[in-house]
């Protein structure tokens, strides 16, 4: 399925194949939703997106519990409307 980005994509996931994530370069998150695109299911919407670095891991246990990874220690969390930018923990 054509994402509608030519930027790069790195990391993919989801609930169901009508409800899928992904994100990679520049930032990049989209979402996927077959419930919102019924008449065509071929659409992806970009989420506005806390970062401008690279997205390498996308993982949740459901839509409104999602965190996305990267370098530098990039952790943003999704609550179902928005994501934030978690700092990551400090190792002693």
């Amino acid at each position: 399925m054509e994402s509608g980005t030519p930027l790069w994509l790195s990391a993919v996931w989801g609930t169901s194949g009508s409800d899928v994530f992904a994100a990679g370069y520049n930032g990049l998150i989209l979402h996927y939703d077959g419930r919102l695109f019924h008449y065509d299911g071929n659409q992806w919407r970009n989420h506005l997106s806390p970062t401008e670095e690279t997205i390498r891991g996308i993982w949740g246990d459901g839509v409104g519990n999602l965190f996305a990874v990267g370098e530098e220690g990039l952790i943003h969390h999704y609550n179902g409307v928005n994501w934030r930018n978690l700092s990551p923990p400090v190792s002693r």
